[in-house]
């Protein structure tokens, strides 16, 4: 026969059980673990890739804010880090050797000189490339008549004036350039650079300067006052008779000596007066 199961009772005391945790001894002080100093490490590397990361948005953001596409966004800080050459230059005031009257085409040649043309070239990294040269320079600008522009319709015979009228072709400048330039003081860096391109620069402004103060100083007048004298003396000695001497109106063209090309890549502002080479 089975037994039944013991129904316990509810309001009999329960037992009970202790449970005894014991605590492990501390760990002898010892050094950091290496996992430490990694950690600092890595906070300190990705502080700094944060302000460089923001350092870069921000020139981007600068550069789109102006206007840049994605297309000039890497020229546009190639040159804020590294911008093109400039120069400055500084010209004294021409001065006027003589004037020397010649045969050829009746001309008159004129010598000029600039005691002091100083060339300030602006290059490099913030500048580090930059230098100053002075140079002096002497030329000769000639003006004159082309008489083969002359024809037989260009000279007419009064008989009962006994004189000849002649029309000659307007006086023009015939030649332009720079006889010497010399180079005698520099200053700036110490870096390599290339002196000859400011001498190019220096003899560039130099004839250019000496063709416009020529004009400015009257060359052409005294041209056509050379021709008056030579030719009215020479056909009243043949002829003996009376000269009147016109001048055909019209400006010829400039020769190319007088029109010298720009040396390199450089480009010239007149609003600003300053020089700029293009890469």
């Amino acid at each position: 026969m089975s037994q039944l199961p013991v129904i316990p009772d509810p309001d009999a005391p329960r037992p009970t059980r202790t449970v005894i945790i014991q605590r492990s001894p501390d760990p002898a002080p010892g050094p950091p673990s290496a996992s430490g100093g990694r950690s600092g490490c890595f906070w300190l590397l990705g502080g700094c890739a944060t302000v460089l990361v923001a350092i870069a948005l921000g020139l981007v953001l600068l550069l789109l804010a102006g206007g840049a596409t994605l297309n000039n966004l890497t020229a546009n800080i190639q040159r804020l880090l590294n911008p093109p050459p400039a120069a400055s230059i500084i010209t004294s005031q021409s001065l006027m050797h003589s004037i020397q009257p010649m045969g050829q085409l009746v001309t008159i040649s004129t010598r000029m000189a600039k005691a002091d043309i100083d060339v300030s070239i602006a290059q490099g990294v913030l500048g580090s490339r930059s230098f100053t040269t002075s140079h002096v320079a002497q030329g000769t600008i000639e003006a004159g008549i082309d008489l083969t522009r002359l024809t037989p319709e260009d000279i007419q015979f009064d008989a009962p004036a006994n004189a000849y009228i002649i029309r000659l072709p307007a006086a023009a400048l015939t030649s332009c350039r720079v006889d010497y330039i010399r180079q005698y003081a520099y200053e700036g860096t110490l870096l390599p650079v290339d002196r000859d391109e400011s001498r190019l620069l220096a003899q560039y402004v130099a004839l250019t300067e000496f063709r416009d103060d020529a004009l400015a100083e009257g060359i052409l007048n005294r041209a056509e006052q050379q021709a008056q004298l030579v030719f009215g003396n020479v056909i009243q000695a043949m002829t003996g008779a009376s000269v009147v001497i016109e001048f055909q109106t019209g400006q010829p063209s400039l020769p190319d000596s007088c029109q010298p090309l720009i040396p390199g890549n450089w480009t010239y502002d007149p609003a600003t007066q300053t020089w700029t080479q293009t890469q």
